[in-house]
């Protein structure tokens, strides 16, 4: 068994628990009308600037980052995220189909970072009083937004920082890794560290993750273009899961 191999039946249900709560009338659909919106509009998402704006700030208030001290609730409108969207609009089109699978390769690791980055500046460009003060571009806040649009990592919320920082506490030789040794992990920032992590618990779970095919759903509830979670998702809502029970 590799070192990070779950048991089929505990992966499958815990993936399976958080699904179950993902209806078109459900808080977790606000994933799905995102992601398939932004997904079947790229490279067209500034020409309706306000709908892309709308997606993008329903499903970031619906995943908890328009509340409490968020300055991006307390000072801004959602127009505040146009910046955020003519860049995803501009990224090239190879980028909107990077899943973990892509991670082994270290041209891809250096795109996704620097995404990150690009994003984080941009977050950081959102001023909102006259001394300008602006909003922090937070790991939670920016990688909420990578996979609510482009789908190319799992959100560093709290959960799933737990979860996978107990997952990757020890460093252990990983076969599938260029047999270098893997450092443990905090997930305190997203890095090579992590995105090496994050691949290396794929690798090890490949065969159930490869195996799960969860339709996008749209608005009307119904499948949105052929739309499936890609497996940074699937990911996600293991780590978001497994955190919150711990």
């Amino acid at each position: 068994m590799n070192v990070h191999q779950k048991d089929k039946s505990e992966l499958d249900s815990i993936i399976d628990e958080f699904h179950n709560e993902t209806s078109a009338t459900q808080r977790y659909a606000s994933f799905d009308f995102c992601y398939g919106y932004f997904q079947t509009h790229r490279h067209h998402l500034a020409e309706n600037m306000e709908l892309s704006c709308l997606h993008l700030w329903g499903y970031l208030a619906s995943w908890g980052m328009l509340r409490g001290s968020s300055k991006l609730l307390q000072e801004c409108s959602m127009k505040s995220l146009s910046e955020v969207v003519k860049y995803i609009d501009k990224l090239p089109e190879m980028v909107w189909n990077i899943d973990v699978p892509d991670y082994a390769n270290e041209e891809t690791q250096d795109k996704i970072i620097k995404i990150y980055s690009d994003l984080k500046e941009r977050i950081a460009d959102i001023k909102f009083d006259e001394d300008n003060n602006g909003v922090s571009p937070t790991k939670t806040l920016i990688t909420k937004i990578m996979l609510g649009t482009l789908g190319v990592v799992p959100a560093f919320d709290n959960n799933f920082i737990k979860a996978f920082k107990n997952e990757f506490s020890n460093a252990y030789q990983c076969p599938k890794c260029n047999r270098k040794m893997s450092p443990k992990c905090a997930f305190s920032d997203l890095n090579k560290v992590a995105l090496k992590c994050i691949y290396c618990f794929y690798h090890d779970n490949k065969q159930i993750l490869e195996n799960r095919h969860y339709p996008v759903i749209g608005f009307n509830g119904k499948q949105t273009m052929n739309l499936t979670y890609k497996i940074a998702k699937l990911i996600d809502m293991y780590g978001f899961s497994k955190g919150a029970k711990m």
